[in-house]
């Protein structure tokens, strides 16, 4: 299993930084892209949390609203290994493993096979939470060496 951050809506900035977007969005290569919703799963094993967050072009949909429709970037979120009932927390490359697939979603099937930017050399992955919202603040560099940020707050679907 996996957790999936998609992107969409990107524009070219070089001048922002993490510190400066503090909204609802991610920075790579030099482009901003918005992130609208978000969903969290417990693992099975009981140690660990899957979260996704998603583009406004993305949609949940299905009966059990486990299908997806839209395209987008996604980040993927390996399992977020904690002892706790939150994952609540900060965390590096050995509790967490981060991927940016610049398109990961087309017309809501999952692209195994796109390209992966793995974001694993100085990762700084921040979570907070305070009632039903969650704070994340994601840094780090990808396998090219290129920064990465992202930040998301708000809300997240509960899935079992």
């Amino acid at each position: 299993m996996f957790i999936t951050i998609a992107f969409s809506s990107c524009s070219d900035n070089d001048e922002t930084n993490i510190e400066d977007i503090k909204k609802n969005q991610i920075k790579f290569e030099d482009k901003i892209y918005d992130i609208s919703w978000g969903e969290i799963e417990r693992e099975n094993e009981g140690d660990g949390f899957y979260i996704a967050l998603f583009p406004s072009t993305i949609t949940l949909n299905g009966e059990n609203q486990n299908t997806y429709a839209g395209s987008g970037f996604i980040l993927e979120i390996e399992p977020i290994l904690t002892n706790n009932d939150t994952p609540e927390g900060v965390y590096n490359e050995s509790k967490a493993w981060v991927y940016f697939i610049p398109s990961g979603f087309v017309n809501g099937e999952y692209q195994e096979d796109s390209i992966e930017h793995y974001i694993g050399s100085n990762l700084n992955f921040i979570i907070k939470k305070n009632a039903n919202i969650y704070e994340f603040s994601i840094t780090g560099k990808d396998d090219r060496g290129l920064e990465f940020n992202a930040y998301y707050k708000g809300s997240l679907i509960e899935h079992e």
